[in-house]
């Protein structure tokens, strides 16, 4: 079922081998159940690819407790402006811990 999404993937990992762009592959924070079911195959893909990968599930998961993760979304479950910017954060360090960050 989700052979649409590796096709997809493969799409933007070929197009960005293509342009010489570097690729930093995320998952979504959103605390439910089939984002964390997504997540799993988001890591697993980027693990058979080796593309750099941030899961920011789990990144938030770590920061954030779960009333203040609530905190960080909208009520149709995508980050609002708090949790945006802890993204933004999140790849931030991410980037600097790999020197990728100009």
């Amino acid at each position: 079922p989700f052979d649409l999404l590796v096709r997809d993937l493969d799409l933007v990992l070929d197009a960005a081998d293509r342009s010489g762009a570097a690729l930093l592959l995320l998952d979504y924070p959103n605390p439910s159940e089939d984002h964390a079911f997504l997540a799993a195959i988001i890591a697993d893909y980027a693990a058979s690819r080796a593309v750099d990968y941030l899961p920011l599930r789990d990144a938030f998961a770590d920061r954030l407790e779960p009333e203040a993760w609530r905190d960080h979304l909208g009520p149709n479950g995508h980050c609002n402006a708090a949790g945006y910017a802890l993204m933004a954060e999140l790849v931030a360090e991410h980037l600097a811990r790999r020197g990728t960050l100009r």
